[in-house]
C-alpha cells in the first residue's frame, strides 16, 4: 500500500519525465543535431550557413579498369563532414552542394630484387562548393604520394592494392581545411576511423612543413590525436611531437605516459628521451611509474630517460638510490639506476655505499655484466679505479 501511495504522489512527475525522454528519443530518432555547425572559413563565406549538403563523386581510376579494392572517397568525406556536424542529404533542398572530381593514379616504386611494387599514388581533380549567393569555391585535389625509399611494413603490393588513400585522403583534408579550417584536423585526429585519424597527421605534419601551419596549430591537432583510442594513431602522433622536438611538446607527449603497459606509453618515453633536458618537467610522473609496481615493464626505460634528462632529474634522486640499495628489487631496474648515476650526478656519500654493496652482492652472484657496468659509474663517479674489486672500493671509501 505504501509503495502504491508513492506512485500515485509523484505520478504527474513520472509523466512528465516519460514524455520529455520521448521527446528526446524522436528527436534523436529523426536525425535532430543539436551540436552546433562548424562555420566556415573561407574568404566571402564566412556568413554562410550550412547544416546539410548534397554530394555528387566522380572517381575516376588511372592504368586499371576496376580496382580490387575502390576507395571508399564519398564514404570518407560524408564521415568528415559528420564530425563538423554537417548532414550529407539526399534531397534536393540543401544548404549547399558539393562535387568531388577525382582521377587517381597508382605510383610504382622499384626495389632491390623485386620488380614494380605499387608503394605510391597520386589524385588529381578539384572539390567544388556553391551555394546560392555565393561566389563557387573550386580547390585542388592534386596530390602526389612517392614510393617511400624502403619497402613499407606492408610489402610489396601489387597495382590493385596501391596506397591511394595517402594521396586523395590527404588532398581532400586540406581542400576540406581551406574551407573549415583547423578544427577538421583537430576533429579527424581524434574521430574513430583509424585511417581518417592516421591521414589528419599525415596532413596536418605536410602543412607544417610548407609553414602553413604554425607550430600552435599543429600541437591542437595532435593533441586531439592523444586523445584517439587507437594506439597506433598515438604512435604516428608522438612521432610527429618528436619531429617537432621543442619544450612544448612535453605537456602533449606526458598524456602518454599514462597508458600503462602499452605501447603508447614506450613511444612516449622514447620521444621524451631525445629531448634530453627538455623534458624535465616529465620527472615526477616519470618517478610515479618507477614507483609502481604494476608498470614495472617500463621501469628500466623510465629510469634511463631520467638520465637522459640529467641534473634537473636529481629529485628522483633519493628514490632511485633506495631501489638500489635493496638487494631484492629486479636487477634491470637496479642495471638501470646504476647506469644513469653519473649523468644524474648524486652525492658521492650517497651514491658511493649502496654501489660497493650492490657490487659485493653482483660479485657472489657472478654477475659479470653487472660487475663491470658498477665498476664503470663507481670509476665516472670518483675517477679512482679499483676494477670490480669490492673490498679494495670499500677500504677506499673508508679512508675518505
Amino acid at each position: 500500500m505504501i509503495r502504491k501511495h508513492i506512485f500515485i504522489k509523484h505520478a504527474p512527475l513520472f509523466k512528465s519525465f516519460i514524455v520529455l525522454f520521448m521527446l528526446l528519443i524522436a528527436g534523436c530518432s529523426n536525425g535532430v543535431n543539436t551540436k552546433s555547425v562548424e562555420p566556415l572559413v573561407y574568404q566571402g563565406w564566412e556568413k554562410a550557413k550550412i547544416s546539410n549538403i548534397c554530394l555528387s563523386d566522380s572517381i575516376k581510376y588511372e592504368e586499371v579498369d576496376v580496382p580490387k579494392f575502390e576507395q571508399p572517397v564519398r564514404e570518407d568525406l560524408i564521415y568528415i563532414l559528420e564530425l563538423l556536424n554537417i548532414r550529407v542529404s539526399e534531397e534536393e533542398n540543401c544548404d549547399a552542394s558539393m562535387a568531388i572530381d577525382l582521377a587517381l593514379t597508382p605510383i610504382a616504386g622499384y626495389y632491390d630484387g623485386l620488380y614494380r611494387c605499387y608503394t605510391g599514388s597520386s589524385s588529381s581533380g578539384t572539390l567544388q562548393l556553391t551555394k546560392e549567393g555565393f561566389e563557387p569555391v573550386s580547390i585542388s585535389l592534386d596530390r602526389i604520394s612517392d614510393p617511400p625509399e624502403e619497402i613499407p611494413l606492408g610489402g610489396c603490393v601489387n597495382i590493385d592494392l596501391a596506397p591511394y588513400r595517402a594521396s586523395w585522403e590527404v588532398a581532400m583534408l586540406i581542400a576540406l581545411r581551406e574551407l573549415w579550417g583547423n578544427s577538421v584536423l583537430e576533429l579527424a585526429a581524434a574521430s574513430n576511423h583509424s585511417n581518417i585519424s592516421g591521414n589528419s597527421i599525415r596532413t596536418t605534419m605536410s602543412l607544417f612543413e610548407t609553414n602553413d601551419l604554425t607550430e600552435d596549430e599543429v600541437l591542437m591537432v595532435l593533441s586531439s590525436a592523444m586523445q584517439n583510442e587507437n594506439w597506433r594513431v598515438k604512435g604516428h602522433a608522438i612521432d610527429a611531437l618528436e619531429f617537432i622536438g621543442t619544450s612544448s611538446v612535453v605537456p602533449i607527449l606526458m598524456e602518454g605516459l599514462v597508458h600503462e603497459g602499452n605501447a603508447t606509453q614506450s613511444d612516449a618515453i622514447h620521444a621524451l628521451g631525445e629531448l634530453g633536458p627538455m623534458a624535465a618537467e616529465a620527472v615526477p610522473a616519470l618517478l610515479e611509474i618507477v614507483l609502481d609496481e604494476e608498470q614495472y615493464m617500463v621501469h628500466p626505460d623510465a629510469i634511463r630517460l631520467l638520465g637522459k634528462i640529467g641534473p634537473a632529474a636529481r629529485s628522483a634522486l633519493p628514490d632511485l638510490l633506495e631501489i638500489l640499495s635493496d638487494p631484492y628489487a629486479d636487477l634491470p631496474v637496479r642495471e638501470a639506476i646504476v647506469i644513469v648515476l653519473p649523468q644524474l650526478r648524486p652525492e658521492l656519500g650517497d651514491a658511493i655505499p649502496p654501489l660497493i654493496a650492490f657490487l659485493q652482492q653482483a660479485n657472489e652472484k657472478n654477475w659479470k655484466w653487472t660487475t663491470g657496468m658498477i665498476s664503470g659509474t663507481l670509476i665516472s663517479l670518483t675517477d679512482e679505479d679499483f676494477g670490480t674489486d669490492a673490498q679494495a672500493w670499500q677500504d677506499w671509501w673508508d679512508s675518505q
